[in-house]
């Protein structure tokens, strides 16, 4: 809780002209930082990777739909996990990918890349994944 707090002050006192939404918690790096990501805002209203300072000094690491056809993806749903080799990684609507503390992005995979999608497409959160099949069983 006192993590998501920091998260909302320093959003506000950082950057009060821009609207962010974040839908994960935070998972905090071996260098003592908080990461996370946003559904929303950045450069093209695509959702970025932050870092957050115990102290609430907010940077954004990565801002999504940067790249020609967008083939680094937009709109994570999902937070990030530190690998053992101190990158992060994580799911945006359309790609796995990996993401240096420096903000060097890599597209690991691009889902729906196969005829008829047979490959997947649009990785849920758990939480939305178990929401969606809980209402459509009700």
């Amino acid at each position: 809780m006192l993590v998501v707090l920091l998260f909302c002050i320093a959003a506000v006192v950082a950057s009060p002209a821009q609207t962010f939404t974040t839908l994960l918690g935070l998972v905090q790096a071996t260098n003592g930082n908080f990461y996370g990501t946003t559904f929303s805002g950045g450069a093209h209203d695509s959702g970025v990777v932050f870092e957050i300072t115990p102290g609430g000094k907010l940077t954004t690491v990565y801002s999504f739909c940067s790249k020609p056809n967008y083939t680094d993806g937009g709109r994570p749903e999902a937070g990030l996990v530190q690998g053992t080799d101190g990158n992060f990684y994580g799911t945006t609507e359309s790609t796995v990918f990996r993401i240096t503390p420096a903000g060097k992005l890599t597209t690991l995979y691009s889902f729906c890349s196969k005829p008829n999608c047979v490959d997947g497409a649009d990785p849920l959160k758990k939480d939305d994944a178990t929401s969606k099949a809980k209402s459509a069983s009700d």
